[in-house]
C-alpha cells in the first residue's frame, strides 16, 4: 500500500512519563507538556513525543495506561526529576493516522499489512507519534508505527 512507508528511526533519548486511568493519554500529555514546555521541548514547532497503551487495556476493565516519551536531543536538559530510557534504533511501518476515529481501524490496517508484507514484526514497543497542534477536539493526526525485522 502506498500510504504505508517503512522508516528506521535512530537510537533516541526520551523522558518519559505515565498515567492510568479511563483517558489516560490526555493525562500522561498534560505531566509530559507541563515538564517539556518551560525546557522549551514543547511548542514553536517542536513536537517529538510518541506514546502507546501501557498496560494495555483489558476487557471489562475501564481503566489502562499510557505512557509518553518526549525526545531529548540536547544532553544538557536537566532530567534528575523524570524517567529517562535510551531506545534503540529501530525500523517501522507507518502509516499516517487522521481523525481521533480512525485510530482503530488504522491500526488493524497497518498490523494486517505487516502481517501479509513479509516483514516480521520485532521485537519493540508500538508507537503513536504524536504532531505538533493535533488534539482530540480539533484536527488530529498521529503516526502510527510497528517495529518490523
Amino acid at each position: 500500500m502506498d500510504d504505508i512507508k517503512i522508516i528506521k528511526m535512530e537510537e533516541m533519548r526520551v523522558a518519559s512519563f505515565h498515567a492510568m486511568g479511563e483517558s489516560p493519554e490526555i493525562m500522561a500529555i498534560e505531566k509530559m507538556q507541563a515538564w517539556a514546555r518551560p525546557k522549551g521541548l514543547v511548542g514553536g514547532g517542536k513536537y517529538n513525543v510518541f506514546g502507546f497503551d501501557n498496560p494495555l487495556p483489558e476487557p471489562g476493565k475501564k481503566e489502562y495506561g499510557y505512557e509518553v516519551w518526549v525526545v531529548l536531543d540536547d544532553e544538557s536538559i536537566p532530567v534528575d526529576d523524570v524517567e529517562v530510557k535510551q531506545i534503540p534504533a529501530t525500523k517501522y511501518a507507518k502509516l499516517y493516522s487522521e481523525g481521533f476515529d480512525n485510530i482503530g481501524s488504522n491500526w488493524r490496517k497497518l498490523a494486517d499489512w505487516v502481517k501479509n508484507s513479509g516483514h516480521e514484526h520485532a521485537c519493540g514497543q508500538c508507537l503513536e507519534g504524536h504532531y505538533s497542534g493535533s488534539s482530540e477536539t480539533g484536527d488530529f493526526a498521529l503516526d502510527l508505527l510497528i517495529p518490523i525485522e
